[in-house]
């Protein structure tokens, strides 16, 4: 896959006019402020129809403008032409197309575009809260299957809906519903378990393989804490064996259920369900995200971010573009010849450096020069 044109108009700081990438690496060099993580955050909102740093539509706009267009064309690795555009009015006016089609729900925009991002804030993958690992496994699968995207959507639906009578039955009719949604949470819940649980088999080796390769002193192992039966499963043969015993989860899942029904009945919360899994990522017999040195977090979550391209090229069958933003400075020279092997030589790549010098292994095949929101091709 690869993006060839990228236009902008009032996106940000950036200058409005088109953007044509090359194949290969793109390299925008530019120090602090001038614009260079704009434009990857701008190929980000084509592929996910958001921020991927969580800024609200309205705050997207270049500073004293109201609204926003970006449109982005390509072609797979088939040969098979896109194009996204997304454009904002205020107050809450998005609109999307993908190859000159409205798409009204993000989930049908997931795996236009695939991306895989790699930026000095991913150490907070290894040690930061749960839900960015649920996250990263979401987005995996979201990119590589719409089967297992409809089942995520399934579940957040019924998740929703329950939490909504939670909140809101009288205290007399609660028990009674709430058995009826039992049975749907458990369900739907346990295919997202089993849907992840599958890519994290495939995921697990690779992570575990470019861990090794960028150098991590002891082995890493990913474990899959499925919240709704209580247990951590080491992503391997034991995970596999637990997921052959669909009886045994669906039991757990259940019983888990009715031991927490006083708890959410006071809380108006849901308590179980795979809304609350983890990802366990382990180092020798230490669990990063309690004991990993800022170091150790970089490195696993790199290896994850690794596996992720691996997984969506080998799922899909097609590469996704890679977006790099100033990752070099985070990491030595052995971990920064890794990722350009077996990433940036790979995929099409957009790499964001405050230095052409921070560049170590390799001028790349188009560098712009970014200043002020004006970007300048060079070569």
């Amino acid at each position: 896959m690869r993006l060839g044109k990228l236009r902008t108009v009032q996106w940000r700081n950036i200058e409005d006019g088109e953007i044509e990438f090359a194949d290969g690496v793109n390299v925008l060099v530019g120090g602090n402020g001038q614009g260079k993580t704009n434009v990857i955050e701008a190929v980000h909102y084509l592929a996910l129809g958001k921020s991927h740093r969580g800024a609200r539509d309205d705050e997207l706009p270049r500073f004293g403008a109201e609204h926003f267009f970006v449109r982005g064309e390509g072609d797979g690795d088939a040969g098979d032409a896109f194009s996204i555009e997304a454009g904002f009015t205020p107050p809450r006016s998005k609109r999307i197309k993908v190859d000159g089609i409205a798409v009204t729900r993000l989930t049908d925009l997931a795996g236009v575009l695939a991306c895989v991002s790699f930026g000095p804030e991913d150490a907070e993958l290894a040690r930061g809260a749960p839900q960015l690992r649920r996250r990263y496994l979401d987005y995996t699968l979201a990119e590589t299957s719409r089967t297992s995207l409809k089942a995520l959507a399934e579940y957040r639906r019924v998740l929703q809906q329950r939490g909504a009578l939670l909140r809101g039955a009288r205290r007399g009719e609660i028990e009674s519903a709430l058995r009826v949604w039992d049975d749907e949470l458990v369900t739907k819940g346990l295919e997202v378990t089993r849907r992840r649980a599958e890519a994290l088999l495939d995921l697990a080796p690779r992570a575990e393989q470019a861990h090794a390769d960028l150098g991590g002193s002891e082995p890493l192992q990913l474990q899959y804490a499925v919240h709704a039966t209580g247990k951590n499963f080491r992503a391997g043969e034991e995970l596999a064996r637990a997921l052959q015993d669909t009886t045994a989860l669906h039991d757990a899942f259940a019983a888990r259920l009715r031991e927490r029904r006083i708890a959410e009945i006071a809380r108006k919360v849901c308590l179980v369900g795979p809304h609350r899994d983890d990802i366990g990522l382990v180092v020798g017999e230490r669990d990063l995200r309690r004991f990993g040195s800022q170091g150790q977090c970089r490195t696993a979550a790199v290896a994850l971010k690794i596996a992720q391209a691996g997984f969506i090229r080998a799922q899909r069958r097609e590469r996704p573009v890679v977006l790099l933003d100033d990752v070099f400075a985070e990491l030595d020279e052995k971990r920064s010849r890794c990722l350009w092997d077996v990433v940036c030589s790979e995929h099409q790549t957009i790499l964001a450096v405050p230095r052409q010098s921070d560049l170590q292994f390799g001028a790349g095949d188009t560098v712009f020069r970014v200043d002020g929101g004006r970007l300048r091709r060079e070569h």
